[in-house]
């Protein structure tokens, strides 16, 4: 496992300057995962800027001032993540952690007495020996309690550091709950509908930031149609006809036949295809000629015949229907580096950036 960690290549949730400095102080694992945490040290230096250097923030740390969760943290490396509760006794500060509106680990400064809890989220449970049940949190946290009374999904909110489980919500109708990723990751929703599955995985949560706003995307990428609601799928995902013509501006190609049509079979390289019955007469009369001729001979493992004589030093040509190499460039401005030749498109990577909404193609991410 690596232990460095560069500025550039950081996880997009860090609030750090990129091209300040080199590196970067790299979470060691822990509670937390890598994009889902900020290292201690960093957030003295570069969040909090209690310190210019991360030899001053090692100094803050060994005089055992700061606390995570209640408990005294020295080293510089420790991942502080979701809903964990930072607390500098100097100052007598404390701070939670949050996702802000942009997908990034923020601090929020906090009362004294919201520091003494915290919410965790129940990722799993265990059966463990006795018969007692073991909760396992978003957090790292192992929670031991003699009877099953929380579901998946629950949220708890605990004292710390004693562990002691204050109170509980459920997962449900109604029931609010913050976004941490996605489109509208940092706001707060309210549960419409909880949907479970037989797949792998946790189940999956409609959530709206009002009642009267348009149903979310599943995650499967189709939008969730209820009862009651006309609305249709947005028109992104309506594919047209197939012999509708997607592009064709005579100012900008001008070569006839470059119609460019979505889902059809029939096209390759910009251009509609011979129809079938006419590839295999044409097969057929080529086959007639080369038994008649005395010259002809058949390639191993092909099964057309080749003339011979037509190409020197290689006994003959293929008559090929489908082109090799960079024979022929893009329809649009004749590059031949960079092509691309799906849906039969054969239009080089710039040109396609360019007219790509106007083919119908649209970008989410």
């Amino acid at each position: 496992m690596k232990k460095h960690l560069k500025r550039l290549p950081a996880p997009r949730s860090w609030s750090i300057p990129r091209k300040t400095d080199f590196w970067i102080v790299r979470p060691s694992p822990g509670p937390h995962a890598l994009g889902e945490s900020v290292p201690l040290g960093s957030i003295l230096r570069d969040m909090l800027k209690v310190c210019d250097t991360a030899r001053e923030a090692r100094h803050i740390l060994n005089n055992r001032g700061v606390l995570v969760d209640g408990r005294v943290v020295t080293e510089p490396k420790f991942p502080v993540g979701l809903m964990d509760v930072l607390t500098l006794h100097e100052t007598k500060a404390h701070y939670r952690m949050l996702v802000d509106t942009r997908g990034r680990m923020s601090l929020v400064g906090i009362e004294a007495g919201d520091a003494t809890w915290k919410l965790c989220r129940v990722e799993d449970k265990t059966t463990v020996r006795g018969g007692k049940t073991q909760l396992n949190l978003h957090d790292g946290r192992n929670v031991i309690l003699s009877k099953d009374a929380y579901k998946t999904g629950t949220t708890l909110k605990i004292h710390v550091p004693g562990q002691k489980v204050v109170e509980h919500y459920e997962l449900g109708k109604g029931a609010p709950v913050l976004v941490t990723a996605g489109k509208h990751v940092g706001q707060i929703a309210h549960v419409q509908e909880v949907q479970r599955t037989r797949r792998l995985g946790r189940p999956s949560e409609h959530a709206d930031r009002d009642p009267g706003h348009a149903p979310r995307v599943a995650r499967g990428g189709v939008p969730e149609i209820r009862p009651g609601h006309p609305e249709q799928p947005p028109a992104v995902l309506q594919f047209r006809p197939p012999r509708k013509l997607l592009l064709r501006d005579p100012g900008l190609h001008g070569f006839p036949g470059d119609e460019v049509r979505s889902g059809d079979r029939g096209v390759r390289d910009g251009r509609e295809r011979e129809p079938a019955t006419s590839r295999l007469a044409g097969l057929a009369s080529r086959d007639a000629t080369a038994s008649r001729s005395s010259t002809a001979s058949r390639l191993a493992g092909r099964g057309h015949p080749v003339h011979e004589g037509s190409l020197p030093g290689r006994g003959g040509r293929v008559n090929r229907t489908k082109d090799f190499g960079r024979k022929k460039g893009c329809l649009r401005c004749g590059r031949k580096r960079g092509i691309v030749r799906r849906y039969g498109l054969h239009l080089c990577r710039q040109c396609f950036r360019e007219i790509a909404y106007e083919l119908g193609f649209r970008k989410y991410s």
